[in-house]
């Protein structure tokens, strides 16, 4: 189960608002371009999306994940 905290809630509800430098972790991700999990990491292991490792966590830059929605739309 996906635990959502504050940031999380106010990363998907400003999304439009955030710099492009931010970095978001895969649940935000997720629920922002309604895709699995998953589907990031093949996305990763082709070259459409570049992962960011922060300890072990996995996150991905909001101006990549927009440009990303922008090219599925």
């Amino acid at each position: 189960m996906t635990s959502f905290n504050q940031k999380s809630f106010d990363a998907i509800s400003q999304f439009d608002k955030l710099p492009d430098s931010m970095l978001l972790d895969l649940n935000e991700a997720s629920i922002i371009a309604k895709r699995g999990r998953a589907s990031f990491y093949r996305d990763f292991k082709a070259g459409r999306l570049s992962a960011i490792k922060v300890g072990s966590s996995t996150r991905i830059r909001v101006g990549e994940l927009r440009r990303f929605i922008g090219m599925a739309a």
